[in-house]
């Protein structure tokens, strides 16, 4: 039967280690609140939607989960999360890691970005025309590159001096956007 297998949900266990490797139709896994230190995705090509948050996971490759429209592993310990082939990913949620660097230049599609309390020192999302929503706050950011949003409904950011800044665009502010670049 796990050949078949399209959905779990095994969130709020102990489990220390998911084998998901031979369930290839797997389209939502949420597997959050465990004892997992390691995810490996590999082989789940189909996979829509992950829940993996409240974990000890330290690194997540995505890479090969090229339907990914929605991730939330907020609450680990990831150090880097590969995002990479992820070009459907309309959300995600990476809040309260240690994240340093991440690279979203290939998810074009990115509409919700909450990456709060990380390591971060500079964000770039110029590419990611589609965003709405941006939760960025209590990182190191020293530079924050917004480029130009039509779509950005609210920001917000702190870096090591403080607040960055808080946007709010409606019609009248998005009609006079500019690129937008923020330097601490």
């Amino acid at each position: 039967y796990r050949r078949f297998l399209t959905e779990l949900s095994c969130y709020s266990n102990r489990i220390a280690h998911l084998d998901v490797s031979k369930n290839a139709q797997l389209t939502e896994l949420s597997c959050q609140s465990n004892a997992m230190t390691s995810l490996d995705l590999q082989g789940n090509v189909k996979l829509e939607k992950l829940s993996c948050q409240k974990n000890s996971l330290e690194t997540l490759d995505l890479s090969e989960c090229v339907l990914l429209t929605e991730l939330d592993c907020h609450e680990n310990h990831l150090a880097s999360i590969n995002v990479n082939g992820n070009v459907r990913l309309e959300k995600l949620h990476c809040y309260d890691n240690v994240i340093s660097h991440i690279d979203l230049s290939s998810n074009a599609a990115l509409k919700v970005l909450y990456i709060s309390r990380c390591e971060l020192k500079s964000l770039d999302l110029s590419g990611n025309m589609e965003l709405e929503i941006l939760s960025c706050q209590e990182n190191h950011l020293a530079e924050l590159e917004l480029g130009k949003h039509e779509n950005l409904k609210g920001a917000l950011g702190t870096g090591p001096f403080g607040i960055i800044g808080y946007v709010e665009y409606n019609s009248q502010t998005r009609n006079g956007l500019k690129d937008r670049k923020s330097v601490v």
